[in-house]
């Protein structure tokens, strides 16, 4: 009967080994799979009066080949190559918008002064007069249709951020079902390594989207975001919120949910900055980091030519012999006020164009602080990592190139978003349609001169702007440059990022992986341990009932 047991425990062996083989080399392609083998014992030898005799082998356990150190290494690399990957799509569109030398607003501030230095030269000439006129709407036109881009843009990105948060909530409730199934299944006392293969995926697929935190609870395991924001932990799901910002209703922003008592919770918008890596991370970062401030440069330049522009129209003398006006209108500074605000201040911000020479892309946020001064300060921080500083009690706050009449009484923690420049490139109107109203002389020399309309053409090349480092044609092509760095700086770190992430993969790889060669060859060796085990059973089947004959 030991012979038996022998080949017996052989066979079961074998057959368990090469089960686990073939499964191995059926999931050779399978996303996140982990190899699996047999993991055996001897089985307890029997004394005998000649000593120990073997009593063959035990198959234990079915173990992965898993390695957690370096399970994370790949997955936090993946989670920042997403995140790369998408500021860098991003960022390749609106690079494209603005390097384009032959259409767009590059070519048309060009024509525009090509134009002007003709009426300089031919201040009469009513073609040319027209001229200016096609040619200053062509680029206001073009100024408004990059802005319209960006918005699209922005539009899009939204739109990206709530189907990025949607798919999240997707795999938070996937991954609570597994560790449902993962606790089940273990209280067999074997691990259930299939389930826990789908669950490392779904939370490596989820680190993609967004970056995470795990932290094991038992055969569990909890959620957060990198930030500590707790995502899953127990049995309860905290799903992420896509929503129209409170303090900007244009701006989708990611609010979490917290637990407010035991079965109360409410949703709290959080900082773009607390959203990183993973795709989420990675759009949400492209807003702030660039569209943002792409979108105030391109207000910036719009300020500068109308106020530049309209400062020595204006000192002009028409056709007619009138006073020149304002040949272009920008509008006013947009100012938001956040949706939480209890009490009844209203701030109407407008710019000075005194200081205007101080105006700068930034946003601010402003914010009544009661507990500064007698009676409550507005406190005023520069977007996105300025620090707090007063600006008075008002009634009139001084900015940058910006002033903010208050009316009303504001509440404590009452907040505004001010964005001087944001929407300018909108705002941006060319007033003159009437090629007689261009005032292309100066008072001094009477109408028939070209002497106003010389000073217009120069602000193409006077270093007027950026406190005199810069002219009209510098300005925007700074603007389009640091564009342009941003766009290779991110394409530079994505491309050394997918590196860094195919490494780590091979790593991975090369202790939890399989392939169709190793698992042939393990199947060649477990078919003749097999076959090995049979012939024991065969051989003492012969010898039993050869026993059996001699007792006949």
């Amino acid at each position: 009967m030991n012979l038996f047991n022998l080949g017996l425990s052989g066979v079961r062996t074998s057959e368990l080994r090469l089960q686990v083989a073939a499964n191995n080399m059926q999931n050779v392609l399978t996303p996140g799979y982990n190899r699996q083998s047999v993991q055996v014992a001897t089985n307890s030898a029997m004394s005998t009066g000649t000593g120990y005799i073997g009593m063959g082998v035990n198959a234990v356990t079915i173990q992965r080949a898993y390695d957690g150190f370096l399970y994370q290494q790949l997955s936090n690399a993946e989670s920042k190559e997403s995140s790369l990957s998408a500021q860098s799509a991003q960022l390749t569109q609106i690079a494209s918008l603005f390097s384009d030398r032959t259409v767009g607003v590059s070519p048309a501030i060009s024509a525009f002064f090509s134009s002007l230095n003709s009426l300089a030269s031919s201040p009469a000439d009513p073609a040319i007069r027209e001229d200016v006129i096609g040619k200053g709407n062509t680029l206001v036109s073009q100024i408004k249709s990059a802005y319209n881009e960006l918005q699209t843009q922005r539009d899009g990105l939204n739109t990206q951020i709530s189907n990025a948060v949607t798919q999240v909530n997707s795999y938070l409730n996937e991954i609570n079902d597994l560790n449902k199934s993962i606790t089940t299944a273990t209280g067999t006392g074997h691990a259930p390594n299939d389930l826990l293969d789908l669950r490392d995926q779904k939370l490596r697929e989820l680190n993609s989207l967004v970056g995470i935190k795990t932290v094991p609870d038992g055969d569990r395991v909890t959620v957060t975001l990198e930030n500590g924001t707790t995502l899953l932990s127990g049995n309860k799901v905290y799903p992420l919120v896509a929503k129209p910002s409170d303090a900007d209703p244009q701006r989708v922003v990611v609010a979490a949910t917290i637990q407010t008592g035991p079965t109360t919770s409410q949703t709290v918008d959080m900082a773009d900055s607390s959203v990183v890596n993973g795709t989420l991370g990675g759009l949400v970062a492209v807003r702030s980091n660039s569209l943002d401030g792409a979108q105030n440069r391109l207000g910036q330049l719009s300020i500068a030519l109308a106020t530049a522009f309209n400062a020595i129209h204006s000192t002009g003398q028409t056709a007619a012999g009138a006073a020149g006006g304002d040949f272009f209108s920008i509008g006013d500074p947009k100012i938001l006020k956040n949706a939480g605000n209890t009490g009844a201040a209203t701030l109407t911000p407008a710019y000075k164009l005194a200081d205007i020479a101080k105006l700068n892309t930034s946003d601010y946020q402003i914010r009544f602080d009661a507990s500064v001064g007698a009676a409550g300060e507005y406190m005023v921080t520069r977007l996105p990592n300025g620090t707090a500083t007063s600006a008075g009690a008002g009634p009139t706050l001084d900015l940058d190139g910006v002033s903010v009449d208050v009316t009303g009484a504001a509440a404590d923690g009452d907040t505004w978003i001010l964005s001087p420049t944001r929407d300018a490139a909108r705002d941006l109107t060319q007033l003159v349609q009437n090629s007689e109203d261009i005032a292309a002389a100066d008072a001094a020399g009477g109408s028939a001169n070209g002497e106003t309309a010389k000073a217009l053409a120069a602000l193409q090349s006077d270093r007027i702007f950026n406190s005199g480092t810069a002219n009209l044609t510098e300005l925007y092509s700074q603007f389009v440059n640091v564009i342009g760095v941003d766009a290779a700086g991110v394409k530079s770190a994505f491309e050394a990022q997918t590196k860094l992430a195919n490494e780590r993969f091979s790593a991975q790889q090369n202790v939890s992986g399989t392939s169709e060669t190793l698992e042939m060859n393990d199947m060649m060796t477990f078919q003749r341990q097999y076959q090995a085990s049979a012939k024991v059973l065969q051989t003492a089947s012969t010898i039993f009932d050869t026993i059996l004959g001699l007792k006949g």
